[in-house]
């Protein structure tokens, strides 16, 4: 498993709402998108916050989220459906990921991060949950959001208006447990190495350090359930704990090109222009180079990380010698890069 290449994860974000005030807009949705992204990749505007012991392991997980452009029926899209209901409290049914019984079924979840927001509770007691992902998933799979703590809210729910509901439950969605463990205790870890044995969670905003089961509790991570303002890493063994299970049971989910990878942007206009074909291919692949002269480098790896070519930029590749399966190749120039997903046929 390559655990520094970039991967982009599609996603769905089905709105079902009773009234108008659950109908969460455009703007917010998108606002939630981006703090998601500036999370995973340890963007976030609040990493100077982290405290000195635990930087050597804060991570950039290198999983990035976008909203589909093309849908399962091989439509255009934006990647957000809005189905108005009659059911209250729809998120505590398993009616809000069926279209008959009030809700929105599910795309593909093979080929897309489901994301419903709607109302939970009444009282808006419980934030959201996940359903984890599987190899054969159920049609709940994905993630509910309640629609008070979806995106980047500055009245209403204060304590959790930063957007960060959204970014623990995808930690839970890709295999991530609370932080202590799944019970309380010393006796009880959560299964990764670099996040210290913690006796229970934290709630509110507390003053660092502080101290249980013999060392420095990381309360500021994702999988803790302190404020929004007051969490802001991810460690290295969560993230690849995070990749291992989207490799493993999830990995059609990334191979498709079902909408632009958000950091596409920051590329220069003739990276952004370059691209391979045919792909699948059954072993010579061309690029089109745009602007681009041919002193630069590519590489190829497959999913185990294992580097399996790298050499000077042609116009002309072949993989002829490999076996079926999917590689990932990654042109490098100057201090930007760009990666494909190449799929190799019989």
């Amino acid at each position: 498993m390559d655990n520094d290449s970039l991967v982009t994860i599609p996603i769905v974000i089905h709105v079902i709402f009773g009234d108008e005030d659950q109908n969460v807009d455009d703007e917010r949705l998108l606002g939630q998108i981006r703090r998601l992204n500036e999370d995973f990749r340890r963007l976030n505007p609040d990493t100077a916050l982290t405290p000195a012991l635990f930087k050597d392991v804060a991570a950039d997980t290198k999983v990035e989220f976008c909203l589909a452009e093309i849908d399962p029926w091989s439509e255009s899209t934006k990647g957000i459906t809005r189905t108005q209901t009659f059911v209250n409290e729809i998120g505590l049914t398993q009616r809000y990921w069926q279209s008959a019984l009030g809700g929105q079924d599910a795309w593909d979840q093979n080929r897309y991060l489901n994301i419903w927001v709607c109302e939970i509770v009444e009282d808006g007691s419980i934030a959201g949950f996940a359903e984890a992902a599987k190899m054969e998933p159920a049609g709940a799979e994905g993630i509910v959001i309640d629609y008070r703590y979806f995106g980047i809210l500055t009245s209403g729910m204060s304590s959790f208006g930063g957007g960060r509901t959204l970014t623990h439950e995808t930690g839970h969605w890709l295999g991530l447990s609370h932080i202590w463990g799944v019970e309380t205790g010393c006796a009880i870890d959560d299964g990764i190495e670099d996040t210290p044995l913690q006796l229970d969670r934290y709630r509110g905003c507390p003053t660092y350090p502080q101290q249980s089961c013999g060392s420095e509790d990381m309360f500021m991570n994702f999988m803790d359930l302190t404020d929004d303002a007051c969490m802001n890493l991810f460690t290295e063994g969560q993230k690849e704990r995070m990749r291992r299970v989207l490799f493993t049971f999830k990995p059609n989910l990334w191979i498709q090109d079902l909408c632009e990878n958000p950091t596409t942007s920051s590329l220069s206009p003739d990276l952004q222009r370059m691209h391979l074909f045919p792909n699948p291919t059954r072993g010579h692949l061309r690029i089109s180079l745009g602007n681009l002269t041919l002193n630069h480098r590519i590489q190829i790896r497959n999913l185990q990380g294992q580097m399996l070519s790298y050499r000077q930029l042609d116009e002309g590749i072949s993989i002829s010698d490999f076996p079926p399966g999917l590689y990932l190749l990654t042109l490098e120039t100057g201090d930007q890069s760009k990666t494909f997903k190449i799929i190799k046929t019989d």
